[in-house]
């Protein structure tokens, strides 16, 4: 359904820009749990440019909390 669809969409961006405000703010497992919130839901409607985009800031995020299996695994 196209209306569920752009809900899951804004929410997925709303979750985005959470995580880069609390990555801005080094909160960094509040930014991990926003990014992963706005991952499931990118990956639900299919917008698959974003979920790269979102990928690549969970790396950054990983890198972050010293875990860099995790960043690896995010950056391929």
């Amino acid at each position: 359904n196209a209306e569920k669809t752009c809900v899951k969409h804004t929410l997925a961006q709303a979750y985005a820009n959470a995580s880069s405000l609390a990555s801005r703010q080094k909160k960094w497992n509040e930014a991990l749990d926003h990014e992963r919130r706005s991952i499931s839901l990118y990956h639900d409607v299919g917008d698959q440019l974003k979920l790269a985009q979102r990928y690549l800031s969970l790396g950054y995020i990983y890198d972050h909390l010293n875990d860099s299996a995790s960043a690896e695994h995010s950056y391929v």
